[in-house]
């Protein structure tokens, strides 16, 4: 075992109160079950490092606060953070990190009483309209949840109207007209038997803004006909502002010509998950009086780190910093190259691993649905194993704590980083260790 001289200095207790994602946890706890949960804690470290070699390189400071805000929380078995190297940033099968203000905004209501109400509401809609022009809001549990209630309130006893491409086809629209009473139909009426109804366009991924003029041409075609924008990736931000393809984002959409648009607040917005419609009021407010908008409501909680996801957009050159999804984002190629360079070599080191190679690829960025996706340039390490299969190795990194998620190819598993916060490197080299 390493001499005590050679262990790798741990990060004093002061240290680790004293990070933000510490912080935030301890506020709630009893001074009690943070010094056993951290007494715990550092006999678990001490244990790992004095177990380690001595080319052992202990996890940076963010990387071991995240650690023990877990371990502080309880660490519950059934709910494990994943390291997610498939590259999908937005759109894929892992729910989005959540920005620091945003889980502190929960932390520190969710163990008291608090006031139910449209207060929540209120607020976000007073911040949707300042960052997006729209007149009104109004947040719903989900984004399936948010269609139903749609066709519900504003189809009921007419037409549904729905306009896609073959490539975003993915909602059962048939079961949700029928939810709603609506009648679906799949052609265009003409204007003048247009009314009693409602109008859906579900905008394509990768239309970019040769979308927008049919928005305004369907708007002026069927003035009798409310308008809905489906869009759920799309944010309050343009992803083409960070060098990535564009997609619309809400505001450009409403003032093209959308009555309403509904985005997901797990989308490019980077918030909790839930469906956000955005729009007239006096739409709104049908959508709101209907009787099943009580039930698909979303929550306090969810409406409060919407809130505060919502309050880092008004520093808009911030938002690379505070929101995790458009960190990732807009991290550079340069630096991805950089980090892939280093893993692969110490991933090599391993004797499970035949060879670790750092690449340049195109992979996907976002997702929706089962075809629709954007892909740009990244750099991960491509990972060749010495003994077994793909599949064995990939079952095997599902049972890590923290899982890993990555790319599976014939023989290789390719560790795409723009979906890697740079804390987690460590743990990648672990994983393969």
């Amino acid at each position: 075992m390493p001499s005590e001289s050679k262990l790798p200095k741990l990060p004093t207790t002061k240290e680790l109160l004293g990070h933000p994602r510490v912080k935030n946890v301890i506020e709630r706890l009893s001074q009690s079950t943070v010094a056993s949960r951290a007494a715990d804690f550092y006999d678990d470290l001490r244990n790992t490092v004095s177990e380690k070699t001595n080319n052992f390189e202990l996890p940076s400071l963010p990387h071991l606060a995240e650690q023990f805000a877990q371990r502080l929380l309880g660490d519950p078995k059934h709910s494990r953070s994943v390291i997610n190297a498939t590259g999908i940033v937005c759109g894929g099968e892992f729910a989005n990190p959540l920005p620091e203000q945003a889980v502190h905004a929960m932390l520190s209501t969710a163990g008291e009483f608090r006031p139910t109400g449209p207060a929540i509401q209120d607020r976000v809609a007073r911040q949707l309209k300042r960052l997006t022009g729209a007149e009104s809001s109004l947040i719903l549990s989900g984004y399936e949840s948010a269609l139903h209630l749609a066709v519900a309130a504003l189809a009921s006893g007419g037409e549904l109207y729905v306009i896609e491409s073959e490539t975003s086809r993915s909602t059962d629209w048939q079961r949700i007209a029928a939810s709603g009473a609506a009648a679906l139909r799949n052609e265009l009426p003409s204007e003048s038997t247009a009314r009693g109804g409602l109008l859906i366009r579900h905008s394509p991924l990768n239309e970019a803004t040769a979308g927008l003029p049919a928005i305004a041409e369907l708007a002026d075609r069927y003035a009798d006909l409310p308008l809905l924008e489906v869009s759920p990736v799309a944010g309050i931000t343009d992803p083409e502002s960070v060098g990535l393809s564009t997609i619309p984002h809400a505001a450009t959409r409403i003032k093209t010509g959308a009555d309403l648009v509904l985005i997901r607040g797990d989308g490019l917005i980077g918030g909790p998950t839930c469906g956000i419609f955005l729009g007239k009021q006096s739409l709104i407010d049908k959508l709101r009086a209907h009787s099943l908008a009580t039930a698909v409501a979303a929550n306090e909680l969810v409406g409060l780190a919407l809130s505060a996801t919502l309050q880092l957009y008004e520093s808009p050159d911030q938002i690379v910093f505070t929101v995790p999804a458009w960190s990732l984002l807009s991290t550079p190629l340069a630096n991805l190259q950089q980090r892939a360079e280093r893993l692969a070599q110490l991933i090599h080191d391993s004797p499970r691993i035949m060879e670790a190679t750092a690449c340049e690829i195109e992979s996907a960025w976002v997702v929706e649905g089962k075809s629709q996706q954007l892909a740009a340039a990244s750099w991960g390490v491509s990972v060749n194993l010495e003994q077994g299969v793909a599949s064995s190795e990939v079952e095997r990194l599902q049972r890590q704590t923290p899982q890993v998620a990555v790319k599976v190819t014939e023989a290789d598993l390719f560790l795409d980083l723009r979906s890697v916060f740079p804390r987690w490197d460590q743990a990648l080299v672990s994983a393969f260790a």
